[in-house]
């Protein structure tokens, strides 16, 4: 199953939710920019057991405010749901701790998440249940 969801729906998302005004900007090559406080360029380097990394692009002096930017996002957010690891210049998050997908996720998994267009494009299957 493909699900579609714009980047402005994601924004809207987390300015209610969360507070945060976090802008994004699509890109070409599959990349979204994303900026709060700092712009980093983000492109999906994997998605397993409900994990997502991504490949994080910044300028070096920029890197130092993305540190911090993650400091201030993580007393925003449950900071067990983001990992940013600067050494390789990724930075995953964790599905299965946000508590609006805890339920979904017992059902089905995420496959593959791509950038296209304005858009966050999810492919979904659904868990083979066992009793």
């Amino acid at each position: 199953m493909k699900v579609e969801v714009s980047l402005t729906e994601i924004h809207d998302f987390i300015s209610r939710r969360h507070g945060i005004n976090v802008d994004f900007n699509s890109l070409e090559g599959g990349k979204v920019e994303v900026n709060y406080i700092v712009s980093v360029i983000l492109t999906v380097k994997e998605v397993r057991n409900n994990e997502v990394t991504f490949y994080y692009k910044t300028k070096t002096l920029v890197e130092l405010m993305a540190r911090v930017t993650a400091f201030f996002m993580g007393k925003k957010l449950d900071s067990s749901i983001v990992f940013l690891n600067s050494k390789d210049d990724e930075v995953t998050v964790y599905l299965n701790k946000v508590n609006a997908l805890n339920h979904f996720l017992k059902y089905f998994s995420i496959s593959n998440i791509s950038f296209i267009d304005s858009n966050v494009v999810v492919l979904i299957k659904p868990k083979v249940l066992t009793e």
